[in-house]
């Protein structure tokens, strides 16, 4: 596992989590091919068979294109969106409204799962030829931070790390499975303070 450290102005994405040690990540390219392994060289009753070799391949390359917005996810996002369900961040939200209080909340050792299941339909003149479900299971566990809560919203998240567990997968078949350490301040850079009430 590495511990991977990010410009802070930058909100990591999924794909920086699927991202391989020499810098390279998943590709449009990558995502249609797997799909068309998954579906094989037929997918639907008449699917993709009456078409040249060139227009399969361009259409794959279009579901690809379609899926590779599952890697412009926002892992902050994920990770905000489970913590604004924390009891203790909700407690601390509501009892700093209206007031010049500041809490800092341990966020004791957590786990926060998300996962993301869009399907891509392939359309060709106008016929659906073929649909690919694509799912991306996120774990995030949440290990010695804590986070500043003032006026209701949950304002800094300050110290520990993150453990990201990433699985991408097209018709149950793995794409990708990666897992990272990331610093939490680093990923949990809030651009502006999240309502906790």
């Amino acid at each position: 596992m590495t511990i991977l450290s990010q410009p802070i102005h930058k909100h990591l994405k999924v794909r920086d989590l699927f991202m391989d040690r020499r810098g390279n990540g998943l590709t449009a390219d990558a995502l249609g091919a797997a799909a068309s392994k998954a579906r094989g060289p037929g997918t639907t009753a008449g699917g993709l068979e009456p078409l040249s070799h060139t227009a399969r391949v361009a259409a794959h390359h279009e579901v690809g294109v379609a899926a590779a917005g599952l890697l412009d996810l926002d892992l902050t996002e994920a990770l905000v969106t489970g913590w604004v369900k924390y009891r203790a961040l909700g407690d601390a939200g509501r009892r700093t409204v209206g007031s010049m209080a500041r809490e800092v909340v341990d966020l004791v050792t957590h786990r926060i799962t998300t996962s993301y299941t869009p399907t891509v339909d392939l359309f060709i003149d106008e016929v659906r030829v073929a649909s690919f479900e694509f799912r991306l299971e996120l774990t995030i566990d949440v290990v010695g931070c804590a986070a500043v809560v003032a006026a209701g919203q949950l304002v800094a998240v300050k110290g520990g790390d993150l453990i990201v567990k990433g699985t991408l997968t097209v018709e149950g078949q793995t794409i990708v499975t990666r897992s990272k350490r990331f610093d939490a301040e680093l990923v949990a850079d809030l651009r502006r303070p999240v309502p906790l009430t």
